[in-house]
């Protein structure tokens, strides 16, 4: 029914298409029973026909090379001598089974076997001197303990102090996890 109004109107549609790139005009015409549509391009994809183009003096010998060439490619067009390559090879590679997919090999057993069981007795065959030290034992422990904490301590309050004397940019401070110091350690 369009393709007909068409028809006797002597008239064409225009619309927008998005074929395998950015939006197109296509121009759809009546042709026969059927209809047609031609891809157009926008106005920045077209020269002005009006541009002066200079004339361009060819040899005559070249132009007849040319026509000579012209002659022995010419024929009928058959749209079947035209393979598109690209959806050929994209079938086949679906027929075999889609694209090739790299895997991984899978990780070796680890060959470092830890029996639990022998190292739950050594703890514990460890732990049963330490008891038999008793409280004197203890005490050195706990001793021990508070000196790496003081130990540990000055440590954090050195780098602290060296984090904040390299820059003043608070992103600096708290780069590193720690924040600004409001006490001064020298």
């Amino acid at each position: 029914m369009i393709r007909e109004a068409m028809t006797r109107k002597n008239m064409v549609g225009l619309g927008k298409v998005v074929i395998s790139r950015p939006e197109r005009i296509v121009m759809v015409e009546p042709l026969d029973q059927r209809l047609m549509a031609t891809t157009l391009r926008y106005a920045y994809e077209v020269r002005d026909a009006k541009e002066d183009i200079p004339p361009l003096k060819l040899p005559d010998k070249m132009v007849k090379l040319a026509e000579h060439i012209l002659e022995t490619k010419a024929g009928h067009f058959d749209a079947s001598e035209f393979e598109d390559r690209y959806e050929t090879a994209v079938v086949d590679m679906l027929k075999q089974g889609g694209m090739p997919i790299e895997r991984q090999p899978e990780a070796a057993a680890p060959t470092n076997v830890v029996n639990l069981m022998d190292k739950l007795r050594r703890s514990v065959e460890e732990v049963k001197p330490a008891a038999a030290r008793g409280k004197a034992g203890e005490r050195k422990r706990r001793k021990r303990r508070s000196a790496d904490r003081r130990r540990e301590h000055g440590r954090r309050v050195r780098r602290r102090t060296a984090i904040s004397r390299s820059s003043d940019d608070p992103a600096v401070h708290l780069a590193g996890g720690w924040r600004p110091s409001s006490r001064v350690v020298d």
